[in-house]
């Protein structure tokens, strides 16, 4: 992950196992490219991202249910300042005419925010994925967890389980 000057932190085994689960467990391609995001993402603005191929590909890789939700379950509680950096710059790059690819990332967002305790950030980005498309199941029942104080442990665990 990176560290405060957006280089690459030392080795980090929960980390590790994190990516060895996804990439060889799920063998899911757009795995392996969001860890590439998860690397070159700062932890404060420095304006070092990931390069524009690499975040075509990983948007893409999760319009996939299969990879959006192994990013659901992966994260760690303290690389989750790094994927709510990830997934809001990934977010942001769906500009017209490229706003529908948006949805599984403002969820992500939303689910990072959440289960940081930012509950506001997180029905935001909900809502945002809905008025994008309405449709997207994942976003409304995230929604409706928050509405519903639902356990985002026991969402976690099941998550964890389904991947």
């Amino acid at each position: 992950m990176p560290d405060s000057t957006g280089g690459l932190a030392g080795a980090d085994p929960v980390r590790e196992r994190s990516v060895a689960y996804v990439t060889d467990t799920l063998r899911c391609p757009g795995c392996e490219l969001i860890e590439q995001g998860r690397d070159h993402v700062p932890t404060e603005r420095s304006g070092y991202g990931v390069k524009i191929q690499t975040a075509a590909r990983i948007i893409l890789g999760l319009q996939g249910p299969h990879t959006r939700d192994a990013a659901l379950s992966t994260a760690e509680g303290g690389d989750l300042p790094c994927e709510r950096q990830l997934w809001g710059h990934l977010a942001r790059r769906c500009v017209p005419p490229h706003t529908g690819k948006a949805p599984p990332l403002l969820t992500l967002l939303g689910w990072v925010a959440w289960r940081q305790g930012d509950t506001a950030t997180a029905s935001h980005a909900f809502a945002e994925a809905l008025d994008i498309y309405p449709g997207y199941t994942l976003a409304k029942l995230m929604l409706d967890g928050i509405r519903n104080g639902c356990d985002l442990a026991q969402l976690l665990a099941t998550f964890r389980e389904t991947v």
